[in-house]
């Protein structure tokens, strides 16, 4: 990974923390939005960090496709019992 990768991965996650705070802390959204956003969010933020800090962007498609259905099956899951 090189170093301009590196910051680019931390600039995302940290913009996207940023934005989540500042736009779901206005109360201007429901309840159920604002979690379903927040763990869709999460989601995409646990395959980043998947994919890009723990490169598994070489390792084999079956590692990826555990780890990344993973990422994404539990804030779906998190989801669907919220509502």
């Amino acid at each position: 990974m090189t170093a301009r990768r590196l910051h680019l991965g931390w600039l995302v996650l940290t913009a996207v923390t940023i934005v989540t705070t500042w736009v779901l802390s206005k109360h201007q959204v429901s309840f159920h939005i604002a979690l379903s956003a927040t763990f869709v969010l999460v989601g995409l933020k646990v395959w980043l960090l998947i994919e890009e800090f723990m490169d598994l962007r070489r390792a084999p498609l079956v590692s990826r496709l555990a780890l990344g259905s993973w990422a994404c099956g539990v804030p779906l899951l998190i989801i669907t019992l919220a509502w």
